[in-house]
């Protein structure tokens, strides 16, 4: 019978090497579009909307964690820390990949004319990447919240 591996933080090298891959990437799409000779997709608003309500939810669910496992309001069954920190890792690194893929657009984007349609894009990209570093800093607090204070062995059973 194999022993169960224990789940680990996530290590700082690999939310820097997505974020770096994300720039990459990022960067590039705007000269892939260019090359092709095809007009960029425009992001709709709502997408920008729908980074930010997931970095808020995963923020409101770092706050009720730690709130429960580190002040000692109320128990949480063992499961129940794992998902979140599953979760919280998740998040972080869709988070960095976020905000590396529009911060690389952005970049792409510093010998463009100015025209209406490119500071539209801007404006996407910029409110997009702070979302993302919303939603990272929001993932590594859940992962945080999940680590037993100083003595504990297990989360309190409810």
């Amino acid at each position: 019978m194999s022993t169960p591996k224990s789940t680990t933080s996530l290590r700082p090298g690999a939310i820097v090497v997505i974020g770096l891959i994300a720039l990459v990437c990022g960067w590039a799409m705007r000269l892939i579009w260019e090359t092709l000779g095809v007009p960029e997709p425009l992001m709709p608003w709502w997408a920008v909307a729908v980074i930010w309500i997931l970095a808020f939810g995963v923020a409101v669910r770092a706050w009720l964690t730690w709130r429960v496992l580190q002040r000692g309001k109320g128990g949480m069954a063992g499961f129940q820390a794992v998902n979140r920190l599953v979760l919280g890792q998740a998040a972080a690194l869709a988070g960095v990949a976020i905000l590396g893929v529009y911060v690389g657009s952005l970049i792409s984007r510093i010998a463009v004319p100015v025209t209406e349609l490119t500071d539209d894009r801007v404006w996407l990209a910029v409110a997009s990447a702070l979302g993302g570093l919303v939603m990272m800093v929001a993932g590594l607090w859940l992962e945080r919240a999940c680590r037993l204070k100083d003595g504990d062995t297990t989360p309190e059973e409810s």
